[in-house]
């Protein structure tokens, strides 16, 4: 092949891969967006078109939309480029035992192609009060135990995370018994009784105290066990 017929092909081959790269051109850029679960349907969640920089006419003419995520997405791309709740958010469904909750969805513009990259963190809000395995416990103890003795009880569990789980258990007043605290991390923190005073069966044989386990939501929301102690 002479040399001008080389140049020649060299040429149509460079015009073919600008069309292409035209046509197909790839660019990603990344947004996120903070909302609290049980956002109310129709809630905005932000403006993506407005957050890229693109025009309205463009979004249409270029079919802005999602293309990944869940069939039950929560989310809604609406013509004018803003992402709505379509359904509310349930964050420990979404994301259970998980610290950090976050939703991830593609959106695309064609001619040329673009992908853009949404994520969206869901934040806890105090909505679950803790609850005990049971309305009530009961405890067989001897009366010969002696002080500092420890029994360990069944803790509360709250599906919220951070702050708004388990943060404290209070004991209801009495003369032989106090309480403590055995932090378990992501277990959590479980009560333990322990004796301070020696028990006296003679004068009682048992003592109905309450266990109540307090959140660190502003207001607290709290959930109580009763526990029968014999002895």
């Amino acid at each position: 092949m002479t040399r001008r017929g080389c140049n020649a092909v060299l040429e149509r081959l460079l015009v073919f891969i600008l069309c292409l790269a035209s046509t197909f051109y790839f660019t990603s850029a990344q947004l996120r967006y903070s909302l609290p679960e049980e956002l109310a349907t129709g809630a905005a969640v932000g403006n993506i078109a407005k957050d890229l920089g693109f025009e309205l006419s463009v979004l249409i003419a270029r079919g802005f939309r999602i293309v990944s995520g869940s069939s039950d997405s929560p989310f809604q791309l609406n013509n004018d480029g803003v992402l709505h709740v379509i359904r509310k958010i349930d964050r420990e469904e979404v994301c259970e035992q998980i610290a950090t909750c976050f939703i991830n969805i593609k959106t695309v513009l064609e001619n040329p192609l673009e992908v853009h990259y949404v994520t969206i963190e869901v934040l806890d809000v105090n909505d679950h009060s803790p609850t005990f395995p049971d309305n009530e416990t009961h405890l067989d103890i001897s009366e010969s135990a002696l002080s500092g003795a420890r029994f360990q009880l069944q803790g509360a569990r709250d599906p919220d995370s951070g702050l708004f789980s388990v943060q404290q258990y209070r004991l209801s007043q009495n003369d032989h018994f106090r309480l403590e605290i055995k932090d378990r991390g992501q277990d959590g923190k479980i009560p333990v009784l322990y004796l301070h005073k020696p028990l006296d069966r003679e004068a009682a044989r048992s003592h109905r105290l309450l266990l109540t386990a307090v959140d660190g939501g502003k207001p607290a929301r709290s959930g109580t066990m009763g526990l029968l102690l014999t002895f």
